[in-house]
């Protein structure tokens, strides 16, 4: 099972969100995650302000979708 097959399979069970995290950086690769589910595309080699900016906007939407507080 390749990366795209794993989120898809989570995507479709109601899974957490699925940040992707890949070496594959091209447009049309970045837009393939975000069709088989993934929230977001972060690309290596990676830069910890993106990741963590990534992460962290991911969990605020996540909150603001459920009405959770933080």
């Amino acid at each position: 099972m390749d990366g795209l097959e794993a989120t898809r399979a989570i995507a479709s069970a109601d899974g957490p969100p699925v940040i992707m995290v890949s070496a594959n950086g091209l447009p049309e690769q970045v837009q393939a995650a975000l069709d088989a589910g993934a929230v977001a595309h972060v690309v290596k080699p990676i830069e910890p302000a993106v990741l963590v900016g990534t992460i962290s906007s991911t969990v605020l939407a996540a909150q603001e979708a459920t009405g959770a507080a933080d």
